[in-house]
């Protein structure tokens, strides 16, 4: 897997076992608009 420098992801080792969670971010005001249907503008 390749994360990208923009991304964070936080890895855990649990025992023999890696564990990673990707953080993902809030959307901005105007993309979330976009998401629900209202138009752009």
């Amino acid at each position: 897997m390749t994360v990208g420098l923009t991304e964070r992801a936080d890895i855990v080792m649990v025992g023999d076992y890696m564990m990673i969670a990707i953080t993902l971010r809030m959307l901005e005001p105007h993309e979330l608009k976009r998401t629900q249907g209202f138009r752009a503008g």
